[in-house]
């Protein structure tokens, strides 16, 4: 993959992804309504809709999956870097590439795990065993679609994060795969107020 097309895909990506994290925020937003709703109902009118746990069981899963291309390709994942940063840069370059691979052998674990209760599911017809019987081939798709994207994401930024150990950017590595500094934080504030 040349520097051009690399970063052609993962603009691309960013735009997928940042409409998956604001649907994904907006289920969370959604969910918050429907059981605050529910819990006045029961308070007030002593009376139920009833699935408002059900559904935000299901929305809290599905914006997850969706959030996490966002958070890779915003280095928001949560790694440990207190010993990372006094480290050369090689031995921080090793460590993002074995960062990225260990995520990703996580999140092919994930996914196959979602497509193994999605095609259970689809087999079997299945329904949730709650009122609403939701069939759940609908959120488990859903759930699944979110891992996929997440995947696509971290097969690109791998291969670009692999380009750049080959050519000896570190830097550029850094900027694909490396831990935030307080620096870049700084940065990604100042342009979101300018």
């Amino acid at each position: 993959m040349t520097d051009a097309a690399g970063g052609a895909v993962t603009r691309a990506l960013e735009r997928v992804s940042r409409v998956a994290v604001w649907i994904a925020g907006g289920m969370m937003l959604g969910t918050v309504g429907l059981v605050s709703a529910e819990v006045v109902l029961r308070k007030v009118l002593n009376m139920s809709f009833g699935g408002a746990d059900e559904l935000s069981g299901y929305a809290y899963a599905i914006a997850s999956s969706w959030a996490f291309a966002f958070a890779l390709l915003s280095r928001d994942h949560i790694r440990i870097d207190v010993v990372y940063v006094v480290f050369p840069a090689r031995v921080r370059a090793a460590l993002d590439m074995i960062a990225l691979a260990s995520l990703g052998a996580f999140a092919v674990t994930l996914a196959i795990y979602a497509w193994q209760a999605l095609s259970f599911s689809l087999e079997m017809g299945a329904t949730a065993n709650t009122p609403l019987a939701t069939p759940l081939w609908i959120p488990q798709a859903l759930w699944l679609l979110g891992f996929i994207l997440f995947l696509v994401v971290l097969a690109v930024q791998f291969a670009r994060s692999a380009r750049a150990i080959a050519r000896g950017d570190l830097e550029m590595l850094r900027s694909i795969a490396g831990t935030k500094t307080v620096r870049d934080e700084v940065r990604e504030e100042l342009d979101r107020q300018a």
